[in-house]
């Protein structure tokens, strides 16, 4: 009997070493991803702020792999934990965790009040204010703006359809890349780590009105086709375009006549490859905006930590 109990315990002796091994690294991953997260994070207000390009989207993207990957590696850590415990891996959680969580919260509030990707491409071709014309409505420029607003997280997928209105600064610069002005609204995409491919390979969705018929909002391409200064724009919305785990495809134009009234949506129909999601939502003013979007970031901080798939995934990373 007691030596089955020393033979017991030799062979924990010997495995929980490597456990401890696999926890700490995993922890300093999470400390060193978390902080590149952060770094590009902060690169990418930067490149707002001084030259806005490209570049910064990609940086975003990049930002929330890093993010993902570090709460990735510290749920592996903290699972280590439970057979082995670490001062050292606490600490690193300390750090590592905390620093990932802001700097995701701070990702998807970008989406969920976008800094649309449009408005920065055509930003260096606005007219000054003495060349442009007149309207009836003075231009709104702020950040937080009254419109439909509507967000679904279904398997594993992130969806927000945002309205805007005609006076709205994101509007009027979309509508100078046409020769006729349209209703403008946009949707991002962010894969948060589902079990299934997102694709995306229409670029058109479905607006459900709550008299129960249904609208197809206008072909994109031919829209901006008008214009030679689209070319790398028509090149971003290239078809079909696959959304790897933890990146998003932001600032999908949404395109419908003028006269179209975003307050007879209830829905807005999304299609992924083979599968099918409906976004409900609603006209909103800029304060509810905020309330809505504030709680919804809470939610989807929460729900992060406890998707398997993802958590999988980077477990294989």
């Amino acid at each position: 009997m007691s030596h089955t109990h020393s033979h017991s315990t030799r062979s924990r002796r010997h495995a929980n070493p490597v456990n401890g091994a696999s926890g700490k690294h995993a922890a300093a991953v999470c400390v060193l991803f978390a902080f590149l997260g952060l770094g590009c994070k902060i690169a990418v207000e930067f490149i707002d702020g001084e030259h806005p390009t490209s570049s910064a989207s990609v940086l975003t993207m990049l930002a929330g792999t890093l993010t993902l990957a570090a709460l990735g590696m510290g749920l592996y850590a903290q699972n280590t934990q439970r057979r082995l415990w670490s001062r050292r891996v606490r600490r690193r959680l300390l750090i590592g965790m905390p620093v990932a969580f802001l700097t995701l919260l701070t990702i998807v509030a970008n989406v969920l009040f976008p800094h649309t990707f449009l408005r920065r491409i055509a930003l260096d071709q606005d007219p000054p204010p003495s060349q442009r014309p007149a309207t009836s409505k003075s231009e709104d420029t702020a950040l937080i703006k009254p419109g439909w607003y509507g967000e679904l997280q279904q398997e594993g997928v992130l969806l927000v359809v945002t309205s805007f209105p005609e006076n709205a600064t994101e509007s009027r610069r979309f509508n100078r890349r046409l020769l006729q002005p349209v209703s403008y609204a946009t949707l991002s995409i962010i894969n948060l780590g589902g079990s299934e491919r997102a694709v995306l390979n229409t670029l058109e969705v479905t607006l459900r009105l709550d008299s129960g018929q249904t609208a197809q909002s206008l072909a994109v391409k031919p829209l901006l086709s008008s214009h030679e200064s689209n070319t790398a724009l028509l090149k971003r919305l290239a078809l079909p375009q696959e959304i790897a785990v933890g990146t998003m495809i932001p600032d999908i134009p949404i395109c419908q006549t003028p006269e179209f009234s975003w307050d007879r949506v209830i829905a807005v129909t999304v299609a992924l490859e083979n599968r099918t999601f409906t976004i409900p939502g609603r006209m909103v003013s800029a304060e509810e905006k905020l309330a809505l979007a504030e709680k919804s970031v809470k939610q989807h901080r929460s729900t992060s930590t406890t998707n398997r798939s993802a958590e999988a995934w980077f477990k294989n990373f």
